[in-house]
């Protein structure tokens, strides 16, 4: 069975005053916390609570120890924090097999059975160092130009533009040889994908057509508590 890590530890500034009292993923969304839809779709989908790993930061260890109370998941806590992919690093010795990260505060994808089963497939056929959970249903809250960088020409424009480019929603599965690009105080997203889609490794897109749904600010959060109910 496959490690999962939740990541729990987002400071949410944007989501201020309200994070000053919760933590960013423990935000209510349809009346419970924003983390504990990931978890639970993750139990009810078969995953081994004995392998979820949800990793937050020690202030916050009050609410999810309320939270999980009656759940056998592991709290992992870091007295400061490490970045996204510092949270897994920290915990690479447990890492055997191929393990999944989830962004406990973008509710977007939570078909994880199904990434699990594209990723392995997709690693019978070529050497797969990541497969991401993206979507193309979303719309930029603003207007959008086409610019000629020579002239500054723009040559089009498009208000409010749905789906220009796939967006990641926070989910992937990685191969053990990802540890070897973590260290302490690295981001997934700003470091580790990046890293290695330079050195040309393989990394796969899984094409969702799901609402984008995130915490990222209040907006987006009231958002969220309307576009779940539809997902």
């Amino acid at each position: 069975m496959m490690r999962v890590f939740v990541l729990a530890g987002g400071v949410g500034e944007r989501l201020q005053p309200y994070t000053e009292v919760l933590p960013k993923c423990m935000m209510p969304v349809f009346g419970k916390p924003a983390v504990r839809h990931v978890v639970d779709a993750l139990v009810d989908q078969g995953f081994d609570t004995d392998l979820i790993h949800v990793c937050i930061q020690e202030k916050d260890l009050r609410h999810f120890s309320h939270e999980f109370r009656d759940s056998p998941v592991i709290i992992k806590v870091s007295e400061t924090p490490l970045g996204t992919a510092g949270e897994v690093y920290a915990l690479g010795s447990r890492v055997v097999g191929p393990f999944m990260v989830i962004y406990s505060d973008d509710l977007t994808f939570r078909d994880y059975r199904k990434l699990v089963e594209d990723h392995l497939l997709s690693t019978t056929k070529e050497d797969v160092i990541a497969t991401l959970a993206m979507t193309d249903n979303y719309r930029i809250p603003m207007g959008t130009m086409a610019l000629q960088p020579e002239t500054n020409r723009i040559f089009g424009f498009s208000e409010k533009p749905a789906g220009i480019l796939p967006m990641w929603t926070g989910v992937a599965i990685f191969h053990p040889d990802t540890l070897g690009y973590m260290q302490l105080f690295k981001d997934f997203a700003k470091d580790i994908i990046p890293d290695m889609i330079a050195d040309k490794k393989v990394v796969r897109g899984y094409m969702t057509h799901k609402p984008w749904v995130t915490l990222n600010d209040i907006q987006q959060w009231r958002a969220a508590n309307r576009d779940l109910e539809r997902l």
